[in-house]
């Protein structure tokens, strides 16, 4: 057989081939969520979705990195670290081709636990020497899998754990109850309560109505005189728990934004201070604030005071931030009290 009639049979062969059906190529117009935009919170779970199709290869990409699920169904649950904007793309390959389709998700940082109860539901309360207070903070997870801590603190100090405290102080004066709930995302909410313990009212005595005999005269009421209040001039010694006062004093302006109070006590010396203070404020949300005390060390009639400010907040892309910053204060006695002075020589 000739070559010509070779390639005339081969032509021949090939006409009779049936003709190639060329299929569309996969749409995912139902693929699910319908929106282009999803914003979620960290520890929260939203599922991506590919419409049902038979034959078909599925591939799952986060900000451009293939993860392994390969199943028309993938469920994003972001981290603490994943906070801010993600692409998920959807890529559906077939024997006509591939297609995609992409969703711009936004991560928020997480929600704070939620309060259940918070008791006493007054922040301030007043009490006798010895009363016993329970206070309570009861909370729950803001997303599954979450667990949350909960700690106390009295006057800055740890107190324990769990969500009831109880608390009878013995000594006249305020006492400043904290719960601080920390969800294991990474999110935080707190309670405050100031507690002013005062002197038990000493009840006056029922008049008598039974008669005296006629020969003894009518006694005489029974006073019971007050106790002395003490008056400190300026230039008395200060003692530490004085310091420990005026320190919990300044840690509950800070948390208050109060930048008066810190005015009244010598943090703030002059308004280029006290803008700054305000600006910093206004640029810090859920702002904490404890104070450790370190040192005391006497100076003459001042003391010179070394402690540990410790601020924890969220900064304007919503981290939870903490930073502590090491603090020398002289602190001395003026006629309003104890406050913040410049060194002396």
């Amino acid at each position: 057989m000739s070559l010509t009639s070779l390639l005339l049979a081969a032509l021949v062969a090939v006409a009779l081939l049936p003709a190639r059906v060329h299929a569309e190529a996969p749409s995912l117009a139902d693929a699910s969520p319908r929106a282009r935009k999803v914003r979620l919170h960290v520890g929260e779970r939203q599922r991506f979705a590919a419409p049902p199709m038979g034959g078909q290869c599925c591939t799952w990409r986060l900000d451009g990195h293939t993860t392994p699920a390969t199943a028309l169904e993938w469920d994003f649950v972001p981290t603490s670290a994943q906070v801010g904007t993600h692409r998920v793309t959807l890529r559906i390959e077939g024997r006509a081709g591939a297609t995609e389709r992409w969703w711009a998700v936004r991560v928020e940082p997480p929600r704070p636990p939620a309060v259940v109860v918070a008791s006493p539901a007054a922040p301030a309360l007043e009490v006798a020497p010895d009363e016993t207070v329970e206070l309570v903070l009861r909370t729950r997870p803001s997303a599954g899998g979450e667990t949350v801590r909960t700690s106390w603190t009295v006057n800055g100090v740890p107190a324990g754990e769990g969500e009831t405290l109880r608390v009878a102080a013995s000594r006249v004066g305020r006492v400043r109850a904290r719960a601080l709930a920390i969800g294991s995302l990474g999110s935080a909410t707190a309670r405050e309560w100031e507690i002013d313990v005062r002197p038990a009212a000493i009840a006056a005595a029922p008049p008598t109505t039974a008669e005296l005999p006629p020969t003894l005269p009518p006694s005489p009421p029974t006073t019971v005189p007050a106790p002395p209040t003490p008056s400190l001039r300026a230039g008395a010694e200060i003692t530490n728990p004085e310091v420990e006062a005026l320190l919990q004093r300044y840690a509950l302006a800070w948390r208050r934004h109060d930048v008066d109070e810190l005015r009244g006590m010598g943090q703030v010396a002059s308004e280029a201070q006290a803008r700054a203070l305000r600006h910093y404020f206004a640029t810090v949300r859920d702002l904490d604030v404890e104070v450790q005390l370190l040192e005391v060390r006497s100076r003459g009639h001042h003391r010179r005071v070394r402690f540990i400010r410790r601020d924890r907040f969220r900064d304007p892309r919503g981290r939870v931030v903490t930073r502590e910053t090491p603090i020398e204060k002289e602190v001395a006695r003026t006629a309003s009290g104890l406050r913040f002075v410049r060194p002396g020589p």
